[in-house]
C-alpha cells in the first residue's frame, strides 16, 4: 500500500542520508589535520549535524548515494540474474518447446537490432490523425527524456512484435517435427526452423534428473516424497534448479504433489523462511546457502558442484527407506550417462528441452514405467472402479466419504503375516533352490558357448 511504500522510501533516504554523514565525519577528521582545511571541516559538521548540505557536499552525497544504490543493487541481482528493461514470456498449451524457445529467440533478436525508420518521403502523407498520434508520442518523449523517433521506433517494435506473436498463434501451422516455415514480414522474420520430436515438461526435466542422480538416489528422493517429507534443490544455476525442482514431483505417479511445490524461490523471499516452512514442500533455491542454517528436516539436493544429496536427520533414522528390488530394477535398465558438475548438468538440460532423441525417449519411457510400477502397487487396487467403497464410510444422503486408512492397511497386514509363515517353510525354500539351479545351469551352459 502507501504507506508501506512511504515508509520503504523514507528508509532508503535515511539510509542514503546516514552514509552520506558518515563520509562528511571521515573528512571532517582528515581535514582537521590540515590548517587550510578548518573552515571546510567546519562547515562539513555543521552540515553533518544540522542536516544541511553545502554545494560543496553535494557531490559527496550525490556519490555516497549513487555508491549505496550499486551496492544495494549487487546484492539483489545475484551472480546469475540478469536486470533488463524487459523480459518476454510464452503460455502455451504446445509441447514443442524447441520451437517457442526458437519464438523467443527471434523476439530477443529483433529487438536488440533497430527498427527500420519509416521513408522519409511517406511523412509528407501522414493524416490527421497519423499527424496526432505522431504529436502525442513526441510530447510523451519529451516528457520521459526520450526523442520521439526513438519513441516511435519501440511503439512500431511493439506493435510489430505483437502482430508476430498473434501469427504465431493463430495462422501458423506448428509440424510435430521436421522444416518449420516462420514468415512474417513486418517483423522481419523469414526463416526455416528444424524442429525435432516434442518432448513433454514431464518428460526431458526428468531426463535431466537421471542423468544427474543414480538409481539408488533416486529411489531415495522417491520415498522421501512418498512420506510427504521437504525437499530443497540448491544450485546458482537458475534454470537447472526450476527443471530438476519441477520434475521431481512427477516422481511420485500415479500420484500427484499436493503439497507446497516451488519450482523457483523468489529473490524476496529469504532461504531461511522458506526452509523453515513447516509444511512438506519441494523448492528450488538459486543461491548459495550456508549449510548451518538448513533446518535437520531438510533435505539438501546440491547441483553446485557434482550432484550431492544430504538427507534429512530424520530421513536417516529410517523414514528415507531402501528398496533393493525397486533399485535392482532400475540398474537393470539403460543406464544414462551421469554428469559431474552442474556445467555438465545445466548443458545436459538445454540440449533435452529441444528434444529427445528415440533412444533417449525409450529410456525416460522405461524409467517412468518402472517408477509408476511400484507407485501404483504401493497403492493397491484403489484405482479400480468402485475400489474406494471399500476403503471408507459413504453417506448416501449427504455424499460425503471418508477415508479409512485401516481398512485399507488391515488385509496387507494379513498378506504379510502369510508371507512371513512361507517363507520359514520347506517349500519356500526348495522353490528358491530350483530358481538357483536353474539360473547358475544357464549362465555356465551359456559360458561354454
Amino acid at each position: 500500500d502507501s504507506s508501506s511504500r512511504g515508509d520503504r522510501e523514507l528508509s532508503r533516504t535515511e539510509s542514503w542520508r546516514d552514509r552520506a554523514r558518515s563520509i562528511f565525519q571521515r573528512k571532517a577528521s582528515t581535514d582537521e589535520h590540515e590548517p587550510n582545511s578548518a573552515i571546510s571541516a567546519h562547515s562539513r559538521r555543521l552540515s553533518a549535524t544540522s542536516g544541511f548540505v553545502s554545494l560543496e557536499d553535494a557531490a559527496d552525497a550525490s556519490e555516497a548515494r549513487r555508491e549505496f544504490r550499486r551496492e544495494a543493487v549487487a546484492r539483489l541481482r545475484g551472480p546469475n540474474v540478469v536486470v533488463t528493461e524487459e523480459a518476454h514470456c510464452i503460455l502455451t498449451p504446445h509441447e514443442n518447446h524447441a520451437a517457442m524457445f526458437r519464438v523467443l529467440q527471434i523476439i530477443s533478436d529483433r529487438t536488440r537490432t533497430p527498427c527500420p525508420s519509416p521513408i522519409a518521403g511517406l511523412r509528407g502523407t501522414m493524416t490527421a490523425q497519423d499527424q496526432a498520434t505522431a504529436a502525442a508520442q513526441a510530447s510523451a518523449a519529451d516528457a520521459q527524456g526520450e526523442s520521439a523517433d526513438a519513441l516511435a521506433q519501440r511503439t512500431r517494435r511493439q506493435k510489430n512484435m505483437l502482430g508476430f506473436l498473434q501469427h504465431v498463434q493463430e495462422c501458423m501451422d506448428l509440424p510435430a517435427s521436421g522444416p518449420w516455415n516462420v514468415r512474417y514480414p513486418k517483423f522481419g522474420v523469414d526463416e526455416v526452423v528444424q524442429l525435432s520430436q516434442p518432448a513433454p515438461l514431464a518428460d526431458w526435466s526428468l531426463a535431466v534428473v537421471f542423468t544427474i542422480l543414480p538409481p539408488i538416489a533416486i529411489v531415495k528422493v522417491l520415498h522421501l516424497l512418498l512420506c510427504e517429507q521437504k525437499v530443497a534443490v540448491m544450485s546458482t544455476d537458475v534454470g537447472l534448479v526450476s527443471v530438476v525442482a519441477a520434475a521431481l514431483t512427477h516422481l511420485v505417479d500415479p500420484l500427484r504433489w499436493e503439497c507446497v511445490h516451488v519450482p523457483l524461490k523468489p529473490m524476496e523471499l529469504g532461504s531461511v523462511d522458506m526452509l523453515e516452512c513447516p509444511n512438506p514442500f519441494v523448492v528450488g533455491i538459486a543461491e548459495e546457502v550456508d549449510p548451518s542454517i538448513v533446518p535437520p528436516d531438510v533435505t539438501v539436493l546440491s547441483l553446485e558442484g557434482a550432484p550431492e544429496l544430504t538427507l534429512a536427520q530424520d530421513a536417516l533414522l529410517g523414514q528415507a527407506h531402501s528398496s533393493f528390488t525397486l533399485i535392482h530394477k532400475l540398474q537393470c535398465l539403460p543406464q544414462w550417462t551421469l554428469v559431474s558438475s552442474r556445467k555438465a548438468a545445466s548443458e545436459r538440460a538445454r540440449i533435452y528441452s529441444q528434444g529427445l532423441t528415440p533412444e533417449e525417449r525409450s529410456r525416460v519411457t522405461a524409467y517412468k514405467g518402472v517408477l509408476h510400477g511400484y507407485v501404483a502397487g504401493l497403492c493397491g487396487d484403489v484405482d479400480e472402479p468402485e475400489a474406494w467403497r471399500r476403503y471408507g464410510e459413504y453417506n448416501q444422503d449427504t455424499k460425503d466419504f471418508e477415508f479409512i486408512p485401516d481398512s485399507f492397511i488391515e488385509p496387507r497386514a494379513q498378506v504379510l503375516a502369510l508371507q512371513e509363515e512361507l517363507v520359514h517353510s520347506q517349500m519356500f525354500h526348495t522353490l528358491v533352490g530350483r530358481h538357483q539351479q536353474s539360473d547358475v545351469a544357464k549362465a555356465e551352459k551359456q559360458a561354454n558357448l
